[in-house]
């Protein structure tokens, strides 16, 4: 039994032809021989021979067809193989373009991303002013705090200085009472 997948000599063009032309000459052999054994009268050789040379030529139309047939449907297969082939090209075209998308789509997103660790970043540096601005701020109103009571302390001695100089006047005058008095 022949194998499925190997091609039979006459399913090719080639194979066709061979066959066409072995039986051509398998039919003039056993004509001839046919002619040899039994002699018939030139006539019916004549007309015996024009159908075998039209049958002949029938065979090799019927040949010429199934090849041109064959040649047919191969190119049919050519064509459609070509199709599959620009299907596939323009899908990977596709794929192509989406994956073009895709990576601009990455870029964009890697883009926010260092923006917003920018915005991150200045917001960082702005909340570390802050926080250096409070603790100046705490230096400064410690300070203040410093000054103030330095300021009452300066109050303080003051009051106390203007008691001394009250108590002192009031010695003048009782002094100057006292000379008065003496003076009298």
């Amino acid at each position: 039994m022949k194998s499925v997948l190997t091609p039979s000599p006459a399913k090719t063009s080639a194979g066709i032809t061979v066959l066409v032309v072995t039986t051509a000459a398998e039919l003039a052999a056993r004509s001839a021989q046919y002619f040899a054994e039994y002699p018939v009268p030139s006539t019916v050789a004549a007309v015996f021979c024009a159908q075998s040379e039209a049958n002949e030529a029938w065979d090799c139309a019927d040949a010429k067809a199934v090849c041109a047939s064959v040649a047919l449907l191969l190119a049919v297969v050519a064509e459609a193989a070509a199709e599959l082939a620009l299907l596939a090209a323009s899908l990977a075209f596709c794929v192509a373009v989406v994956d073009e998308a895709a990576a601009a789509v990455a870029e964009l997103a890697a883009l926010v991303a260092l923006v917003a660790a920018l915005v991150a970043e200045v917001a960082a540096a702005v909340l570390l002013l802050l926080a250096s601005l409070a603790l100046l701020l705490a230096v400064v109103a410690e300070d203040a705090a410093a000054v103030a009571e330095l300021a009452a302390l300066v109050a303080e001695s003051l009051a106390a200085l203007a008691l001394v100089l009250a108590v002192v006047a009031d010695v003048d005058a009782l002094l100057a009472d006292c000379a008065a008095l003496l003076a009298c």
